[in-house]
């Protein structure tokens, strides 16, 4: 019989987590739930006087 370390296993399985469709989700909702909307630039037009 093969024994191993629970801690060693579970660092063994996480190392190359692959994550879900729906983790996926979850954390693109978050990161654009927190970051600001970027200001629109106009590269090369003039500003109305």
């Amino acid at each position: 019989m093969i024994y191993f370390k629970k801690l060693e296993l579970n660092e063994w399985l996480l190392h190359n987590q692959v994550i879900t469709v729906e983790q996926a989700k979850l954390e693109a909702a978050y990161y654009t739930s927190i970051l600001p909307i970027p200001k629109k630039k106009n590269y090369g037009k003039r500003n109305k006087q």
